[in-house]
């Protein structure tokens, strides 16, 4: 797209004024026009970058929490159980 803008600004730009139509301006117009399309568009892509980052790394952070928090509860679940079967064995014997 930015190629096609370019070769249009270029051709329009090189024409004399004689040889151009006279809805020559609102072509130019739509060129310009377009240029800041793109230039906004960059904006907000740069502007919503951290934004993207910030989300991607909490939702990691979250899974990493969750993942963490599920560890600890078998092992303390697994070490309840081990007991509890130690002491049964202990009041047997």
């Amino acid at each position: 797209m930015a190629l096609r803008i370019d070769r249009a600004s270029a051709s329009f730009k090189s024409a004399q004024p004689q040889q151009r139509p006279s809805h020559a301006g609102l072509a130019g117009d739509r060129v310009d026009d377009a240029k800041v399309d793109q230039t906004v568009a960059a904006e907000n892509r740069a502007a919503s970058a951290p934004r993207i980052w910030d989300t991607a790394t909490a939702s990691e952070t979250l899974e990493r929490t969750r993942n963490q928090f599920l560890v600890q509860v078998g092992t303390a679940g697994w070490s309840k159980v081990h007991a509890e079967s130690r002491n049964a064995r202990s009041l047997l014997l």
